[in-house]
């Protein structure tokens, strides 16, 4: 039962969750410039799990016979026979309820917009098939995150949201561009799409640098439209190293770090940056 369960959560890429969650809570807090109470903690808790849940089981069963042709994702847990397809397709359905319902609990926006949520999530896999901005997509998945955490609060739209998501949007879209270059020789053979199949692996580390300027740009002009304080732009500038020691440590040349690397600087990133952003508020 212990490896059933293990298997289930690795499938799913639990950790990653603990990755995306710091944002939901950035715009939280943002969008009240104060602490939040225990329920809706909890609720945007339960919410961005059962999102991001349901978009790894989506992922993992669209894509579980392309996962099988490639060597580096062969060894996955569907591929493998140690998990049967149905089974994470219940875990999905079983996370959307968790999402529909938290969204329910918070407010009418959150719980209309939730829906719209969980089809973008689930037709993202597909987006390889038909384009190489499918990096963006996945951008675009993860600048969920915060509009989530922001309507989850207030149940409303602003300028600063849109700042925010961008922000998260362009530094999702940019490490997501150099993780796929480890697959470009497979995308060619198989017919699937990517910004290192479109325009090759040097320029498509240009490009990733130019996200992360965006994003970097999003971030600094999120501060200066809320009128943040310092503490605030000291966390973008030590957030940010881990943005170049992605750069530092993985190269056109040299793709063999990116698995660690990316965990890391990801996770790096993420906590940083929503530290900061909480010392701002307080």
């Amino acid at each position: 039962m212990f490896i059933k369960l293990s298997n289930y959560l690795k499938s799913v890429r639990f950790e990653e969750t603990l990755f995306s969650l710091p944002f939901a809570f950035v715009g939280a807090i943002l969008s009240r410039r104060s602490y939040l109470e225990l329920e809706t903690t909890l609720l945007i808790i339960l919410a961005m799990f059962g999102a991001r849940t349901f978009g790894m089981a989506a992922n993992r069963v669209i894509d579980s016979t392309i996962d099988s042709w490639n060597p580096r994702t062969s060894s996955r847990h569907i591929p493998k026979g140690l998990i049967h397809p149905n089974e994470l397709i219940l875990i999905g359905c079983i996370a959307l309820v968790c999402l529909f319902f938290a969204a329910w609990k918070l407010n009418t926006l959150a719980f209309v917009l939730s829906p719209f949520a969980a089809i973008y999530l689930g037709i993202y896999p597909y987006s390889k098939r038909f384009t190489w901005l499918s990096s963006l997509v996945l951008g675009l998945a993860l600048s969920i995150a915060p509009a989530g955490g922001w309507i989850a609060v207030t149940g409303t739209f602003s300028l600063e949201i849109f700042l925010l998501c961008s922000g998260v949007a362009f530094w999702a879209t940019a490490f997501d561009i150099i993780y796929h270059t480890q697959d470009r020789e497979f995308y060619i053979k198989y017919g699937l799409h990517s910004f290192a199949q479109r325009f090759g692996l040097k320029y498509s580390f240009i490009i990733s640098k130019f996200f992360d300027f965006l994003a970097i740009f999003s971030f600094f002009s999120l501060g200066f439209v809320m009128d943040l304080p310092y503490t605030y732009y000291l966390g973008c500038l030590l957030a940010s190293v881990g943005i170049f020691l992605r750069y530092y440590f993985v190269a056109p040349s040299d793709l063999s770090k990116i698995p660690v690397v990316f965990m890391y600087s990801n996770a790096y990133f993420s906590f940083v940056f929503f530290i900061f952003t909480l010392i701002s508020v307080m």
